[in-house]
């Protein structure tokens, strides 16, 4: 995503998103919003790293595929 794209997203010009890019002129730090719209969590924004919570989701869904599959398996066996 763009700056122009992101600074149109949360709407606010892309001069002001510029500013808050280079650490200047944060008086309210808008890390929520941005986060929600490029879809990832505010740690990962922060810190670049996922959040424990996101990793422990994803290990989550991929069980319950795995789960999926042998429920599959075991019903063609039965």
């Amino acid at each position: 995503m763009s700056v122009k794209e992101l600074a149109r997203a949360i709407e606010v010009p892309e001069s002001t998103y510029r500013e808050w890019e280079y650490g200047r002129g944060l008086r309210v730090p808008p890390f929520e919003k941005i986060a929600s719209t490029l879809m990832i969590s505010t740690t990962e924004l922060l810190t670049g790293r996922s959040s424990d919570f996101q990793k422990l989701h994803e290990e989550l869904e991929n069980l319950e595929k795995e789960l999926h599959r042998i429920r599959q398996n075991l019903s063609s066996i039965i």
